[in-house]
């Protein structure tokens, strides 16, 4: 099965990447950076480094790709879980 995952490199990706691809199935990761999409590639799955928020990259990426299925797990979690860290990642 060809799954797509956004948000594939953060806290919650990176282990769904690694379960869903010792099931042998076609993992494909939505990251924003270079570190990110081999934090994909380390854990099975093939990378796809675009904007989210760029709606003709996203559908470009459908097409392309052409999942089964499609997991959103987007998240903006700050590097650090500080007071200050958790206000800036919720107004970003």
């Amino acid at each position: 099965m060809k799954i797509l995952i956004a948000g594939a490199s953060g806290a919650i990706g990176r282990p769904l990447i690694h379960l869903l691809s010792q099931y042998e199935h076609d993992i494909y990761g939505i990251t924003q950076s270079d570190t990110g999409a081999r934090t994909i590639e380390e854990r099975g799955g093939k990378p796809l480094i675009l904007n989210v928020l760029d709606l003709n990259a996203v559908f470009s990426a459908l097409a392309d790709v052409k999942p089964d299925i499609v997991i959103d797990m987007l998240t903006h979690l700050p590097r650090e879980y500080t007071p200050e860290g958790m206000r800036d990642a919720a107004n970003a």
